[in-house]
């Protein structure tokens, strides 16, 4: 080859190593301006897989709930507000850590101020950095969404899923290297090496499908030192105190990374089988993993920080993004008076909902219609105490109450394969109300239309009874109700109520609360519009207005000639 013919080859190769690292970094600066743009987008719901729900779930459950077991959401009151959807909707992470942590932010009531004021704090500094804060997502990116891990369990009791005897492995690994020098002085010992690979052949084989979810869940935890690592070239400003101990953790735990390093090189490619051999030969897998499962057993909580650190961030840039989304917040304030304030408070879930006001002084009633918008109401309000004490954003121009565990008893069904009827499930759902109550830990709790499962009397007499109790205990309760009968019964708490309008294409709701107890009935119109006989809904007026007038009902009243109630029919049709 001419020296000519060498210069042309050398300026091609430049040139088309040039053209790839220019194309990458364009790449690069691409995706970065995608994400920029992305930020404040509602995430989309159709992109959320619902089976991924159970695993993300895990970390709250083995990982969180036993240290904060007294000011949790339970299961009831977070099935009750259909949180679920609730996480879907706010949920724009990029990784499992973000997720997992994010899920477990929202079940737990009882952070800190100081924690609270922090997230508050790096919320906004995320959204004001644009560029390092698409560098973080970027590197989160590269974390993934993979949930079949089991890190959390391996995290719980790492100790418990460490292989025994671990200096078996580690004989294992050496003999072919005993048996090589060996050989130098006398052939036959050779065949050893031979001997040795069909021992740790089949050690090899049967201890991997032992072990296959420890070294899943170790892959995933060096996995995530690798994100702490690259998080660490995109510093945000007003985010120094995290940054700070990201890197003491990343450093402290550094082994890992080294440890993992043989672990990758031994997966690169199943159809390496020089690479097989090697895993084989010398037993790589089982001694990385009993030196990895060692070290993590003994720095098991700076793994736990690790991990709950860069899920924590993932976790508020998804929330940044959701507070520029919406066209309403506001950051809650705490005191110490035992009262709520909300102003504009909206229903998170409802796209374009109605804004309510209320001062929250003492137990509250809310009476109203069918469909009045009682319900969504009570559950606004509840919803968004959770919300000002998890991530500190409430969906209202202002909201302002005491640090308190959230309770509610709302969504009751009956529970079939447990042999409970609906009445049975409902006592139940109040009963653990009544226990949660205790001095040190203020409680709001929101029941709706309580003790529906069983008959009117005995409904009314044992829900006055039990909201009566309510008052005398640290306790704001806001139960909403068909019965205006409680009105009465119930005279020193608020009341506010929801009603209908009747206009000439009908009844509309305003959705809009109201001072004191409800006074209309929607139930008899509804049956007029819904063209019930004249008959029916003439009869249930008059039988409404008896029973309103003198407490009892008449039965002369439903009782209708057959002749009439047919002509009737027959001028109705």
């Amino acid at each position: 080859m001419s020296q000519q013919q060498i210069v042309i080859a050398v300026i091609l190769i430049a040139g088309s190593v040039i053209s790839l690292v220019l194309t990458a970094l364009k790449r690069r600066r691409l995706r970065g301006q995608r994400l920029i743009a992305d930020f404040g987008q509602p995430p989309n719901p159709k992109e959320f897989d619902e089976d991924t729900l159970p695993h993300i779930k895990e970390y709250w459950r083995l990982m969180r709930a036993e240290d904060h077991q007294d000011s949790q959401v339970d299961d009831i009151t977070w099935g009750d507000l259909d949180m679920d959807a609730l996480f879907i909707r706010i949920n724009k992470t990029m990784s499992n850590a973000g997720e997992a942590v994010l899920y477990a932010m929202l079940r737990e009531t009882g952070e800190s101020e100081d924690t609270l004021r922090r997230r508050d704090h790096w919320m906004r500094a995320l959204t004001a950095e644009e560029t390092p804060r698409a560098g973080l997502q970027a590197r989160l990116r590269k974390l993934g969404k993979s949930h079949f891990h089991s890190a959390y369990y391996f995290l719980r009791n790492p100790s418990g899923k460490t292989p025994e005897h671990a200096w078996f492995y580690l004989l294992l690994g050496v003999l072919p290297f005993l048996f090589l020098a060996l050989g130098f002085v006398h052939p036959a010992f050779f065949l050893g090496i031979a001997a040795s690979f069909a021992v740790n052949l089949y050690i090899f084989y049967k201890t991997n499908a032992i072990w296959e979810s420890e070294v899943m869940a170790i892959r995933h935890l060096s996995g995530v030192l690798h994100t702490g690592k690259g998080l660490l070239k995109h510093p945000v400003p007003g985010m120094e105190e995290g940054f700070h101990r990201l890197d003491k953790l990343c450093k402290a735990l550094s082994p890992i990374r080294r440890w993992n390093a043989l672990f990758a090189m031994t997966k690169v490619n199943h159809a390496d089988f020089l690479t097989d051999y090697l895993r084989i030969a010398f037993m790589l897998d089982m001694i990385c993993l009993t030196r990895l499962a060692a070290f993590i057993t003994r720095h098991q909580e700076e793994v736990k920080e690790l991990y709950h650190l860069v899920g924590e961030m993932d976790a508020l840039i998804s929330l940044a993004s959701l507070r520029k989304s919406l066209p309403q917040y506001c950051v809650p304030a705490f005191h110490e008076e035992k009262t709520v304030r909300a102003v504009d408070a909206a229903h998170p879930l409802i796209r374009e909902p109605v804004t309510n006001s209320v001062h929250w002084t003492r137990n509250l009633l809310i009476t109203g219609s069918n469909a009045s918008g009682k319900s969504t109401f009570t559950k606004a309000i509840a919803l968004n105490a959770i919300l000002a004490q998890t991530i500190m954003t409430c969906y209202a121009s202002a909201f302002t109450l005491p640090r308190a565990q959230v309770m509610s008893s709302m969504a009751v069904r009956d529970q079939i394969q447990d042999g409970e009827s609906y009445f049975v499930v409902e006592i139940k759902s109040l009963r653990r109300i009544l226990s949660a109550i205790r001095e040190e830990r203020f409680l709001l709790c929101f029941i709706d239309e309580i003790l529906r499962g069983t008959n009117t009397i005995e409904r009314i007499a044992s829900s006055a009874a039990l909201l009566s109790y309510l008052n005398n205990q640290p306790v704001l309760c806001m139960a909403a109700t068909h019965d205006i009968e409680l009105t009465q019964l119930l005279s020193d708490y608020q009341q506010f109520h929801f009603r209908e309008e009747m206009t000439e294409n009908g009844m509309v709701f305003p959705y809009r609360l109201m001072d004191g107890p409800s006074t209309t009935r929607n139930a008899i119109r509804l049956l007029e519009q819904m063209d019930f006989p004249e008959t029916v809904t003439q009869r249930a007026d008059n039988l409404a207005a008896r029973f309103t007038d003198t407490g009892s009902w008449d039965n002369n009243l439903t009782q209708i000639p057959l002749e009439q109630s047919a002509a009737k029919e027959k001028h109705h049709v």
